[in-house]
């Protein structure tokens, strides 16, 4: 499994999927499976080179990508990527895209294959807010999610692959009392990962 997140960014000078990436090197994981852990660049013109060594280096079977979103109360569950980059935000090398094709003359919209039911329940499972989102963004977010899902990285070809989004620190989630935190990252991110795991395993192994 190959996990991404991003680092801080023009509006966010705290990234929370930049902190799940460190502690994913320092922590232990109670995971029978591989997983290996990197940020991304959040530059369009950077991103896809990123992706395309990250492929080559690791082959991972399930790639699960986080980002940060600022509306979001949850962890996000994106069921749907979109062909357009619509956000006026610059990137962190200034560059904007409004308006433009993520990949030309490929389809307007690709879906998650990652197990976003079994991951809705393993974190409803351990009470952390959780819901599904049809709009994933019009910045790196959905850019990276389109590439991803749509195999349009040449050494990325995952059997399962998603987007997640998750709210910044401090941020009142839908929880009663319970503001968004490094722990309730990790735990979240945890059950993310079993989940997606598991489904794989029965799927292709079982």
């Amino acid at each position: 499994m190959l996990v991404t997140g991003f680092p801080a960014f023009p509006t966010a000078p705290v990234n929370p999927t930049e902190r799940l990436i460190e502690l994913l090197g320092e922590r232990d994981l109670t995971i029978d499976a591989e997983v290996r852990a990197a940020v991304v660049p959040c530059a369009y013109g950077e991103a896809p080179a990123a992706l395309e060594a990250l492929g080559r280096e690791h082959h991972p079977d399930i790639v699960l990508a986080f980002g940060l979103s600022r509306r979001a109360k949850s962890f996000t569950l994106e069921r749907i990527a979109r062909n357009l980059c619509t956000s006026d935000l610059p990137d962190t090398s200034g560059e904007c895209r409004r308006g433009a094709p993520i990949v030309a003359d490929s389809p307007g919209e690709l879906r998650s294959t990652l197990p976003l039911v079994a991951i809705h329940k393993a974190l409803r499972a351990k009470d952390i807010a959780a819901d599904f989102s049809d709009d994933a963004g019009g910045y790196l977010c959905n850019f990276v999610f389109y590439l991803i899902v749509g195999h349009h990285i040449p050494s990325l070809k995952p059997a399962a692959a998603g987007f997640i989004h998750v709210p910044a620190f401090g941020t009142d989630t839908e929880s009663p009392s319970q503001r968004f935190s490094q722990e309730i990252l990790w735990r979240g991110a945890c059950a993310c990962l079993n989940a997606s795991i598991e489904s794989w395993r029965i799927k292709h192994i079982l």
